[in-house]
């Protein structure tokens, strides 16, 4: 009898063994994931304004026309973090430089491969990244040579290149612009819900977004917004064609036309509303533009994110 017992404990104990032998390795197998990430402009990069987006038109209130030929972007830092401890589960190092209006074999136009991240545990996770000036160690994907050292030579993050005309006039715009922006928290433009959900054994899909349609705003108050192009017309040189500097010229508080008077948009003085959002001694068309070039940058289509400058 006493044998008897001894076999079944030393039974008992074998079973015990193996069930954590299997949790253990249940634990390294479950729980993994993978995330593959693409850079966009969206439709309207592709097609330019007016663009039809369901049953809203975007186009120029003021009579113009647009289409882009390069869109150079610089992107990086992929963060996912515990939403609870905030600490690091998966990253992406790298700056990379994007045209996203260059073509290429295996790249569409208008959306450019980033990366994929493998080995992140399968659960809600927040996700982050940055927007930085280019630089000598930013990797080229799809950029000119030519335009990346321009982007280093001059400090910028975003270059946006083409041109606008109505009637029989043409502007060809040429805007850069510096930032250097972390952007936390997103949330997921597919459901609204906060960062992204990675299912186990599974490769999810995600982008992140830069909607042209925030460039040429005349608003920064949610449903009050139309686009414009006419204050950019009005400050390009001779040449016409108007960049960044020119931009500076426009100041927003006394918007002129292209002879010097007051603009004007159908008999009305044309006005911008920055809402509040920028610093009263910058109130320069160009400053309006950046800050659009700013809150351009989304995630999954229209996830909004925490932007928080990196000094």
């Amino acid at each position: 009898m006493q044998r008897m017992i001894r076999r079944q404990i030393v039974a008992l104990l074998l079973l015990a063994l193996s069930l954590v032998s299997i949790g253990c390795v249940g634990e390294d197998l479950v729980g993994t994931s993978k995330l593959t990430l693409t850079l966009s402009g969206g439709e309207a990069l592709r097609t330019g304004f007016p663009h039809k987006e369901g049953s809203t038109t975007h186009e120029f209130v003021d009579g113009w026309t647009a289409k882009f030929t390069k869109y150079v972007v610089v992107v990086g830092n992929i963060r996912l973090t515990d939403p609870e401890t905030k600490a690091v589960v998966g990253s992406w190092d790298k700056s990379v430089v994007a045209d996203l209006m260059a073509t290429g074999s295996d790249q569409s136009i208008g959306t450019k491969d980033l990366t994929t991240l493998s080995d992140l545990p399968a659960r809600r996770l927040d996700f982050g990244f940055d927007v930085t000036k280019a630089t000598s160690s930013t990797e080229n994907r799809s950029a000119k040579a030519e335009d990346l050292k321009m982007m280093i030579d001059k400090g910028w993050s975003h270059y946006a290149e083409g041109e606008a005309t109505k009637n029989e006039e043409t502007i060809q715009f040429k805007l850069g612009v510096g930032l250097n922006i972390r952007y936390e928290e997103c949330s997921n433009g597919v459901d609204n819900s906060r960062g992204i959900a990675l299912e186990n054994q599974k490769t999810t899909l995600a982008q992140l977004n830069s909607h042209v349609v925030h460039l040429f705003w005349d608003s920064f108050a949610t449903g009050d917004e139309d686009l414009r192009f006419a204050p950019f017309a009005a400050v390009a040189g001779d040449d016409k064609i108007v960049t960044s500097d020119e931009l500076k010229q426009q100041d927003l508080t006394q918007l002129k036309g292209t002879d010097g008077k007051p603009l004007q948009d159908n008999g009305k003085s044309v006005f911008y509303n920055d809402a509040g959002l920028l610093p009263p001694d910058s109130l320069t068309l160009f400053d309006f533009y950046k800050y659009g070039v700013q809150i351009s940058f989304h995630f999954n289509g229209l996830g909004l994110c925490r932007p928080k400058p990196i000094n």
